[in-house]
């Protein structure tokens, strides 16, 4: 019984010196990975939205033409959508009833900018989709139809304020078997937005 109480005491003892070791000793502190907010990634620099502002149109006319009345109303748009990296698609959209006859403008449409900042970017455009045109007949009768037709375009932005940009352009459109239009638009304004709500 001597012996074994011999042997038991050094055993207890390591035993109790261990354990004391492990309770002064610091725990493993425990390694979290810290949570990073996703990043948003705005290719347009700032706008997702445009809208033309002096391409876009809305107007209600009535007059007489000797003993005939006339009315002509007319809404019309022009939007930009941010598609991807430099590239927007969109659509020209119109309406028009002229003396009773109803005809559409409707053409999709697709922008390639030479910079991803838009605001301050040259940009070509194309469009292609239905348009009214004005034919006078063999009869001499003037006729109101649509056609299909497209268009190419460029310009370049410059930027005023946040949000609006300086954007002229020259674009020719062709419809149907009518001659080419070129067209050279001093004065537009585009007007761009992250959201539309």
């Amino acid at each position: 019984m001597k012996k074994l109480i011999l042997v038991l005491i050094p055993v207890l003892l390591s035993v109790s010196s261990y354990a004391q070791q492990r309770r002064a000793a610091p725990a493993p502190k425990m390694v979290t990975p810290s949570y990073q907010q996703p990043t948003t990634y705005s290719w347009s620099n700032g706008f997702t939205h445009e809208l033309d502002v002096n391409l876009s149109s809305g107007y209600f006319k009535s007059y007489k033409v000797g003993s005939k009345s006339i009315s002509d109303f007319s809404v019309y748009g022009v939007y930009s959508y941010d598609f991807m990296p430099q590239i927007q698609l969109g659509g020209d959209v119109g309406f028009r009833s002229f003396d009773s006859e109803t005809r559409f403008t409707l053409a999709a449409t697709g922008t390639y900018n030479f910079n991803s900042d838009y605001s301050n970017a040259f940009f070509a455009k194309g469009g292609l989709g239905l348009y009214p045109v004005t034919k006078v007949s063999s009869s001499g009768s003037i006729e109101n139809k649509n056609e299909l037709g497209f268009y190419i375009a460029g310009g370049k932005r410059f930027k005023i304020w946040d949000h609006v940009n300086y954007k002229p352009g020259i674009a020719i459109l062709k419809v149907g078997d009518a001659d080419p239009e070129f067209t050279i638009q001093f004065f537009n304004i585009s007007l761009n937005t992250n959201n539309l709500f």
